[in-house]
């Protein structure tokens, strides 16, 4: 999320009219987030600073795209452009350039519109079904013959790839569940 078309500066605010909210303000915590959003638009990085002492990056990024998915806040540039569906983060120049010939990949889960490029859109959808059932190699689409600073290297770029930070207030459909099954496949 810090990378790309949304940064720290990228502004957080309560959608007019969201409902559903009231729900979760009933946790202390949750009441401080959803308080600090209403007071006025807010910065990325001012709202992680201000819950710093109650909840960690990872978290707070974490519900924000969770919010943002059930349409509670939304979050944009500074400039208030609109988000368009031709942003697609992150570019698939870190995703492997595998061979899906003689795999069963969905076409009506590939024709989904996300925030993913369509490279990262099979790429996931090939490791969600066939990942747990490969050896290291082919799940990491390296020779089974590389060294083991390449297989290493191999291994932190996917885990990279399936950062759920990365991911933080993007449309992802049916696409979040597997993205989080995936990154748990190669941890």
């Amino acid at each position: 999320m810090a990378t790309g078309t949304r940064d720290m500066t990228s502004i957080v605010r309560m959608r007019s009219g969201a409902t559903g909210f009231e729900k979760h303000i009933t946790d202390p915590i949750m009441a401080h987030f959803f308080g600090t959003i209403q007071s006025s638009p807010i910065t990325l990085e001012m709202l992680i600073t201000s819950m710093a002492s109650l909840l960690d990056r990872d978290t707070i990024l974490t519900k924000l795209q969770y919010f943002e998915a059930v349409g509670i806040i939304e979050i944009s540039s500074p400039a208030d452009k609109p988000r368009g569906r031709t942003t697609i983060y992150p570019t698939c120049e870190k995703c492997p350039q595998r061979n899906y010939n003689g795999f069963a990949l969905d076409e009506k889960t590939l024709s989904e519109e996300v925030d993913l490029s369509p490279e990262l859109k099979k790429e996931t959808l090939f490791l969600y079904s066939y990942g747990p059932n490969l050896n290291y190699y082919k799940m990491l689409n390296v020779a089974s013959d590389v060294s083991n600073d390449e297989v290493c290297s191999a291994h932190h770029a996917m885990l990279d790839l399936f950062d759920p930070k990365h991911y933080a207030g993007k449309k992802l459909g049916s696409y979040a569940r597997k993205l989080a099954i995936v990154g748990k496949v190669l941890e």
